[in-house]
């Protein structure tokens, strides 16, 4: 299996993304990345924020909008992510912590879908606190993904 990710990181556009001085390769992809993320996590936990009561003179249905831009930020991110993932496949792709954030963003993905399918209506507390606390744990696990050695993997 390791060779497999050896193989898919020092592909040529793995090459490419890693070693490249090109504005267009890691700076771009991490840009477009952290962007994503600023779209995918602020709108959606800016509804959430909203379905748990903060502020309340602001009608929900007012923020149906929020969500258009949240998975435009989310399409950026997978996008941008595969992008960075071939780059560091080795590092990346047998990596627990790695696997955790992936799989907090997917839940927080089908927490998001839900909320939005909610409003304005049905949308319950609990359901925005969960968006909430998933999208805060693969941001944590992603940053932790980063600096192995503070969770003890090598």
């Amino acid at each position: 299996m390791h060779e497999t990710f050896a193989a898919i990181q020092d592909s040529a556009i793995g090459t490419w993304i890693r070693e490249s001085p090109s504005m267009f390769a890691y700076t771009g992809f991490i840009t477009v990345h952290a962007i994503g993320l600023s779209f995918a996590v602020g709108m959606s936990c800016a509804v959430a924020t909203r379905v748990l009561g903060f502020p309340q003179a602001l009608p929900l249905e007012a923020l149906r909008s929020f969500f258009r831009v949240a998975w435009i930020g989310v399409g950026l991110c997978v996008v941008s992510g595969l992008g960075l993932v071939i780059s560091a496949a080795s590092k990346d792709l047998p990596s627990p912590v790695f696997l955790t954030k992936l799989a907090f963003v997917a839940v927080a993905a089908v927490l998001t879908r839900r909320l939005e399918r909610q409003l304005p209506g049905r949308a319950s507390s609990g359901l925005a606190f969960a968006v909430i606390a998933m999208w805060t744990f693969a941001i944590i696990a992603g940053r932790l993904n980063e600096y192995p050695a503070l969770m003890g993997v090598e």
